[in-house]
């Protein structure tokens, strides 16, 4: 609303409720947020899982699957964190 308010000509100041126009531009923004939140869940799903098999692996004293998982576990670390 800021940023409409801010940007609009000197004459326009005070006509519109600018409120109102953030909230119809958030409306078509709406959608990426979602999408991106899903793809945040999925990343931190499957994080999840591969920690899970790390530890399976870990239990069944299977070196190569533990280090595989954790290695795999590390790298949706790191594409969760940028």
């Amino acid at each position: 609303a800021v940023g409409v308010w801010f940007f609009a000509p000197k004459s326009d100041k005070g006509k519109v409720f600018k409120v109102t126009v953030s909230f119809k531009r958030a409306g078509f923004h709406l959608g990426s947020l979602a999408f991106g939140s899903l793809i945040l869940a999925l990343v931190q799903f499957v994080k999840w899982i591969m920690y899970f098999l790390s530890k399976q692996a870990k239990a069944h004293k299977n070196k190569v699957a533990e280090v595989v998982f954790a290695c795999l576990g590390c790298i949706l670390g790191c594409f969760d964190r940028c």
